[in-house]
C-alpha cells in the first residue's frame, strides 16, 4: 500500500485512519503517550516554522506573495530572509542558501542541491475546484504544475517553487476508503 494512502486516509475524529478492507487502525498505539526521557518534558507535538533555502530571495518572495497569495509585510533592503506569518502560529521562512548552510552546519549537515526534494509541503484544499485554482495560480507565477488526478486518498496535483521545493495541493474527501493492495 502506498505510504501516502495510510497517512492521508480520512478518519473518524475520535480515531486514526482506518484501512477499508479490515477497519483496523492504520497505525498501532496512535493514542499512546510519548515516552519521556528520565522525567524530562517532551516537545509539544507541533511545528511552528518551516525554513526553505532559496537562491534568489526576491524571486522566491514574489512567487510566494504574488503567485500563491501568502501574506507578507514586504522586504526591506538587503535581507537574508523573509517570513510569511500563516494561520495556526506557523511561519514559512525563505532564507538565502548561504545563510541556510550556516544553520545546517550546526548539526554537521550539508544542504541539498537545488532541485532535490527531501520533503513535500502539502496544502489541503477544501474542494477539487480549489486544487485546480491553486495549481493555476502556481502556473501563473511561473511553476509547471502536474495535471491533478484522483488518488486513493483524494484529488491532488504537484508543483515546485523557483528553488525546486515540492508542493502538493490535495483535496481529501470524507470519508475515504483506502484500498489495501
Amino acid at each position: 500500500m502506498p505510504l501516502s494512502a495510510t497517512l492521508y486516509g480520512a478518519s473518524d475524529p475520535s480515531g486514526p485512519p482506518r484501512l477499508a478492507s479490515t477497519q483496523q487502525p492504520a497505525w498501532e498505539n496512535w493514542k499512546e503517550e510519548p515516552k519521556r526521557s528520565q522525567g524530562k518534558e517532551a516537545m509539544k507535538p507541533t511545528i511552528n516554522c518551516i525554513t526553505l533555502p532559496v537562491d534568489d530571495l526576491q524571486k522566491s518572495f514574489a512567487f510566494y506573495r504574488d503567485g500563491l497569495g501568502m501574506p507578507a509585510e514586504g522586504m526591506a533592503g538587503e535581507q537574508d530572509h523573509v517570513a510569511f506569518e500563516l494561520p495556526g502560529d506557523l511561519y514559512l521562512v525563505l532564507i538565502s542558501r548561504s545563510e541556510f548552510a550556516g544553520f545546517a552546519g550546526f548539526v554537521d549537515q550539508s544542504t541539498a542541491q537545488p532541485g532535490i526534494s527531501e520533503c513535500i509541503l502539502s496544502y489541503f484544499a477544501s474542494s477539487r475546484e480549489e486544487v485546480d485554482s491553486v495549481l493555476e495560480s502556481a502556473r501563473s507565477a511561473g511553476a509547471s504544475p502536474t495535471t491533478p488526478k484522483d488518488n486513493p486518498w483524494g484529488y491532488s496535483g504537484y508543483f515546485t517553487d523557483p528553488d525546486g521545493h515540492m508542493w502538493e495541493v490535495t483535496w481529501i474527501p470524507d470519508p475515504v476508503e483506502v484500498p489495501v493492495e
